[in-house]
């Protein structure tokens, strides 16, 4: 007798005996193949474009200076910076128009408020902008990279927010803040729970 026989023995004992001791053990399938079968699901949703923000990484990537981004299963955030010298590279219209391209509908915009300039964090939370709390728990993931005049433009997103513990829920606005020279912007964007 050779040895292929023995190993062949000695799999399918095993294999019994992980069947019998597994929770898949009742299952006439076999577990492995199951499990086989599950991962390229898991890894095609959590590779796929579910993100809310996702398309902002392909916004100019070579100027993205900083990248502050969260997305879980209840819920996320995101604050990204792009800084370049030369200036006119973020001007409204091609902001406005990327962010249509991704679903993001332009509301309005509006000089940036000095009181959330001076900030050290760009003041929004699951109610939306709040200049009168200094420190929501939300604030934290928010820098203000952008401390002088600018302009803030709004978007309506595809997203709500529900404020913890009330359940209340709203549409999850995105903003982006540009300063005057358009050499810097900041995205900001907070879904979910």
């Amino acid at each position: 007798m050779d040895g292929s026989h023995l190993t062949r023995k000695a799999l399918k004992g095993t294999k019994r005996w992980l069947r019998r001791r597994s929770i898949w053990g009742c299952c006439k399938h076999d577990p492995p193949m199951r499990t086989v079968a599950i991962i390229p699901l898991i890894l095609l949703c959590a590779c796929s474009g579910v993100m809310p923000t996702h398309f902002w990484d392909d916004f100019q990537p070579e100027l993205i200076v900083e990248n502050h981004n969260d997305q879980g299963p209840w819920g996320g955030h995101r604050a990204t910076h792009w800084s370049t010298s030369q200036a006119g590279t973020f001007t409204p219209r091609t902001l406005i128009q990327f962010a249509a391209q991704n679903d993001w509908t332009f509301n309005d915009s509006m000089p940036y408020d000095i009181s959330i300039a001076q900030r050290p964090h760009f003041p929004l939370d699951h109610a939306g902008l709040d200049t009168t709390v200094n420190n929501n728990s939300t604030h934290e993931y928010f820098p203000n990279w952008i401390h002088g005049p600018a302009m803030m433009y709004r978007f309506k997103t595809n997203w709500i927010t529900v404020e913890p513990g009330y359940g209340t829920t709203q549409d999850a606005l995105g903003y982006i803040v540009v300063d005057p020279e358009q050499k810097e912007m900041a995205v900001y964007h907070l879904w979910g729970e």
